[in-house]
């Protein structure tokens, strides 16, 4: 099974993600009660969380303010590494 991520910019809470879940899997599977429990086991499995404090309004890492702006700054720092790479390559080229 592959999950669609063609509506991933609608992701913001767990059950964004679960809706498109279920969306890919086959009606006998989709409807066990037990699929919800092993998302949430699954989605929490890298963070640690504890899957039973997940719920379907449970935002997702990304949502929070903090996430973004240390994804905004890291974001900025390569592109601060990359000019200066390129700024010294050029510095060692007008020198020769």
């Amino acid at each position: 099974m592959t999950l669609d991520y063609s509506d991933a910019p609608t992701w913001h809470r767990a059950g964004d993600v679960y809706a498109s879940l279920l969306r890919q899997l086959q009606p006998p599977v989709a409807d066990d009660p037990m699929i919800w429990g092993r998302f949430a086991a699954v989605i929490t499995d890298v963070s640690g969380v504890d899957p039973q404090s997940i719920t379907p309004d449970s935002p997702l890492i990304c949502d929070d303010q903090l996430w973004r702006g240390m994804g905004r700054t890291s974001a900025m720092l390569w592109v601060l590494l990359i000019a200066g790479v390129a700024l010294t390559a050029m510095l060692v080229l007008l020198l020769r």
